[in-house]
């Protein structure tokens, strides 16, 4: 089993735990890591869509189409509120 380091930040640590390790095992990009986790935990969908939140696999900002080939950390970034 390949195993995927999932870090949750924000108000998506708050719903999630700040990490979560999936089986990534027939997962071909981070859209396809997003289903297995709404599926998981229907709470965060709505902070999970690519114009609200940011994907960053193994320390690169990128796209939900974004392979997950030889990954091993996928983390999302929700909008941050301050001040």
């Amino acid at each position: 089993m390949t195993q995927l380091r999932v870090l949750f930040f924000g108000k998506l640590a708050d719903l999630a735990g700040a990490e979560r390790p999936i089986d990534s095992h027939g997962l071909t990009d981070v859209a396809s890591a997003i289903a297995v986790l709404t599926d998981a935990m229907p709470a965060i969908a709505p902070l999970l869509h690519p114009e609200i939140c940011r994907y960053v696999l193994d320390q690169q900002i990128v796209p939900a189409g974004a392979p997950l080939a030889g990954a091993s950390e996928l983390a999302f970034l929700p909008p941050v509120s301050g001040g």
